[in-house]
Order: C-alpha cells, then sequence, then structure tokens
C-alpha cells in the first residue's frame, strides 16, 4: 500500500521516492526488508518504477553483450559501426551506470567502468593480429563476466522477476 501525497509530506518525506522512504525504513527497522543483499534494490523491487527500471536494465544488459560480442568476433576495427558503437556506449553510460549508481551497487559500478574501460581501449588500439584479437576476446570475457556478476546481484534484489506481473 503505497501512502499518499498528503502523508508524505506529514511524515517530511515529500523529496524522497517510495523506494528510497523504505530502504530508510529497513536501515532504521533492521529486518523490516531483505534480511541481506541490497535494501535500496530489493525496496524498489516493490515499485511501479523500480521494477520498469529492471526491466529495462535486463535489456540493455543483454544488447551491450551482443555487441561486445560482435567487437570480439571482428577481425579488422573497421568492422565496428558507429551503430553499434553508439548503442553500446548508451546501454552502458545512459542505462546500466546510472542503474548500478542510483540503486547502490558501487563496486560493480567500479569493476563495470574498470572492463568497459578496459575493453574500449582494447578496441581502440586493435591490432589486426592474431595477438589483437585475442587480447580484444580477453577485455570481452572480462566486460561479460563483470555484467554476469551484475546480472545475478541484480536479480536476486529484485526478486527474479517474479514481481514483474505485479507493477
Amino acid at each position: 500500500m503505497n501512502p499518499s501525497a498528503e502523508e508524505f509530506t506529514v511524515l517530511g518525506k515529500a523529496d524522497k521516492a517510495p523506494a528510497q522512504i523504505q530502504a530508510d525504513e529497513a536501515t532504521e527497522f533492521p529486518g523490516a526488508l531483505a534480511p541481506q543483499g541490497n535494501i535500496i534494490a530489493h525496496a524498489a523491487s516493490h515499485t511501479a518504477e523500480g521494477m520498469a527500471e529492471y526491466l529495462n536494465l535486463l535489456e540493455k544488459i543483454d544488447s551491450a553483450s551482443e555487441i561486445a560480442g560482435k567487437f570480439a568476433g571482428y577481425v579488422n576495427p573497421v568492422q565496428i559501426t558507429h551503430r553499434e558503437m553508439g548503442e553500446f556506449y548508451g546501454a552502458l553510460e545512459t542505462h546500466i551506470m546510472p542503474f548500478l549508481e542510483r540503486y547502490g551497487y558501487k563496486d560493480h559500478h567500479k569493476t563495470i567502468m574498470e572492463s568497459y574501460g578496459a575493453l574500449v581501449d582494447e578496441i581502440s588500439w586493435f591490432e589486426m593480429s592474431e595477438e589483437g584479437r585475442k587480447d580484444v576476446a580477453m577485455r570481452y570475457l572480462e566486460f561479460t563476466t563483470a555484467l554476469d556478476r551484475v546480472l545475478s546481484s541484480v536479480i536476486k534484489d529484485f526478486g527474479g522477476g517474479e514481481r514483474a506481473g505485479e507493477v
């Protein structure tokens, strides 16, 4: 049950989103929400906005992984199109990274930033030798491993998508 706008104002919480209020209350009253994991994300999983962002994140992670996989398979850097790079950067910088920051996944945010930077650097300095292709492939594997860890944590905190039908 969501409180009305008047109740938020009376409680002095008008400037906070419902998920943040639930997370604050969980901190004040331990055990009220998820006993383990990311409390902010767990609270957000009970809101329509949180679940919409979660479902969007899953889609963007899939897109970023698919495009990064193409990068690893290319034998020449000119095969990478501006459209692919735009979709890749857009998925990461517009959706995935802000989601991780917003919902308190600081460690995952840092890991993704590092592996993302390493992959982009490797692509930027791509050497058209067998060794160069191996380097790009290794960076891709590091990046997708980091994305897999994010997926594991986020799915656990958001309830595995079982609440998706509630929004």
